[in-house]
């Protein structure tokens, strides 16, 4: 036997000892090293959509941050603030319904006259069924109008602890949605499905709201505290208007400063409106303008053609 042979018959048993694997798993192997060198060797797209993610899963950290600070904010003034809402609506509303201690005076003053009137021989009458229950009872229109404003004051700052704690759901969601364990590609067509979402209903505008419906709880807040106090004490009460109305000057020159100034950094909720109103007014006066010009102009055309003819 030649060396040749020996190496055939060593290469055959080698082949022998080595395990059969099945065809599935051979495919399987096939299929994975296939799908790895295509997608390390023939996907030029990945470091675009790697750059992409990165960017936007950034992006979308600092908005979602900013969102919750908002949410956390506006949670705990109007955990304080419905406290003390509330606490004056207990004293208010008692207003709105007859006092038991007027019918307990009366009655004590009845039997006081009637105590004097024995005592000096003299006769006075009962108090007639009428005057215990049988008239109507009508609540002052102070008391209305004051219970009305907190009432509708509470409400608004409930609602806003509601929406700043859907905020925060809302924001927990679209980092689970945008940053799923999908492929890098999937992934950054997920993230601008979501992402043309909150453009497309006005998100931000929503978040910017929530501070504005807050102020509009305190503004009503204000307006019912005013009114409480001119009932009890005017000097009260003018002390009391004196410092609400330095705080709503302050707050109204903070927001009307960014219409003068655009690189104020103070500005409130009312301030995006307000610049609103100015811009549709400037374009309704300069549109105003150009009509009376125009129509100027061709009276003036007018004549000057008949004056030619």
């Amino acid at each position: 036997m030649d060396r040749r042979e020996v190496d055939l018959e060593s290469h055959a048993d080698d082949i022998r000892l080595q395990p059969v694997r099945p065809a599935s798993e051979a495919i399987a192997s096939h299929s994975a090293d296939s799908f790895v060198s295509q997608e390390t060797f023939s996907d030029s797209s990945g470091p675009l959509f790697s750059m992409y993610m990165s960017r936007a899963e950034r992006y979308d950290k600092e908005c979602a941050d900013r969102w919750r600070g908002y949410a956390d904010g506006i949670l705990v003034f109007t955990g304080l603030f419905s406290a003390t809402v509330a606490a004056f609506i207990i004293e208010s509303y008692k207003n709105l319904q007859p006092d038991p201690e007027d019918t307990t005076t009366l009655l004590l003053a009845q039997m006081s006259q009637q105590l004097a009137g024995l005592s000096n021989g003299t006769h006075v009458p009962a108090i007639s069924s009428a005057a215990f229950g049988q008239t109507p009872f009508h609540p002052p229109s102070s008391a209305i109008r004051v219970n009305i404003l907190w009432l509708t004051s509470l409400l608004l700052s409930l609602a806003c602890a509601l929406l700043a704690t859907l905020l925060q759901q809302w924001a927990r969601r679209y980092l689970q949605l945008t940053q799923s364990n999908y492929a890098l590609h999937k992934r950054a067509r997920v993230r601008a499905f979501f992402a043309e979402g909150v453009h497309r209903f006005q998100f931000e505008t929503a978040v910017e709201a929530l501070p504005a419906l807050l102020h509009l709880s305190v503004a009503l807040f204000f307006a019912g505290l005013i009114i409480f106090l001119f009932d009890i004490n005017h000097t009260v009460s003018y002390v009391v208007v004196s410092c609400i109305a330095l705080t709503a000057s302050a707050y109204f020159l903070c927001s009307f400063i960014p219409l003068l100034h655009h690189d104020s950094p103070y500005s409130t909720p009312l301030s995006t409106l307000l610049w609103f109103l100015v811009h549709a007014a400037s374009v309704t006066f300069l549109g105003a303008i150009n009509s009376i010009v125009e129509f100027v102009d061709i009276r003036r055309r007018r004549s000057s053609f008949r004056e030619s003819i």
